[in-house]
């Protein structure tokens, strides 16, 4: 881990020397940030919002995803259709009030959700199994 220096603004005016520790500081310093060395200012959370994704936003994303609320926004759930006849394709939103809770197999639970979820898989049939399909809570 990189080491936060903290350097005086006095010696970096104009006409001032690069020193060697000031090189190294220029270096390490954007390092120790992203690392979250112990001294060095904290990246804001809005920072973060690039809408890449790394091996290292894996971790930082479970990290707060860990925290979560189940059916809360942001999060799947393994949901079907309340209503027999109703049918979902990848992408489209509905509200939780016609959603509940499922298993692989079959409908499990017999609750409404709250929230709008958006579709992430598809229904296909009528059947138990064909109405159990993955959904986002988008808010």
């Amino acid at each position: 881990m990189a080491d936060w220096t903290e350097l005086d603004t006095n010696t970096l005016l104009p006409g001032e020397p690069l020193t060697s520790a000031k090189a190294l500081a220029f270096f390490e310093n954007p390092k120790a940030i992203a690392e979250g060395a112990a001294s060095a200012p904290r990246i804001e959370d809005a920072a973060l919002d690039t809408g890449a994704a790394t091996a290292a936003g894996v971790t930082w994303w479970g990290l707060r995803s860990a925290g979560a609320a189940a059916g809360s926004v942001g999060t799947y759930a393994l949901l079907a259709p309340i209503l027999e006849n109703v049918a979902f394709s990848f992408g489209d939103t509905t509200a939780g009030s016609g959603l509940r809770p499922a298993n692989a197999s079959s409908i499990s639970g017999s609750s409404a959700l709250a929230g709008t979820w958006r579709c992430m898989g598809q229904t296909v049939d009528t059947s138990q199994s064909g109405r159990v399909t993955v959904f986002l809570r988008i808010s």
